[in-house]
C-alpha cells in the first residue's frame, strides 16, 4: 500500500549518493514533487526531499565535507 491510499507515512527514506542534483533532476522528472530544494547544508552535505508519485518521501544526499560537532553547532541556524 502506499502512502496516498493510507493517508500518509512518517516514514522518509535516505539515499546517499555521488550526485545529488543528478538524482534530484530524474526524479522530478520522473514524476516526485520537490519538498525541499537541494542544497548545502550547515551540517556538511548537499541535502533535499522529494515526494515521489506514489506518496513516499525521500531524502537524497551527498556527504561533502567531514565536520566536527563543534563545527556544525557553530554553523546552525539560531532556530535549531
Amino acid at each position: 500500500m502506499s502512502p496516498q491510499t493510507i493517508g500518509d507515512s512518517p516514514v522518509m527514506l535516505l539515499l546517499e549518493v555521488e550526485d545529488v542534483d543528478d538524482l534530484a533532476r530524474r526524479a522530478i522528472f520522473a514524476g516526485a514533487t520537490v519538498e525541499m530544494p537541494v542544497q548545502e547544508m550547515f551540517w556538511g552535505e548537499r541535502y533535499g526531499i522529494v515526494r515521489d508519485p506514489f506518496g513516499h518521501r525521500w531524502a537524497l544526499c551527498s556527504s561533502r565535507d567531514e565536520i566536527s560537532l563543534d563545527e556544525v553547532l557553530r554553523n546552525s541556524p539560531e532556530e535549531v
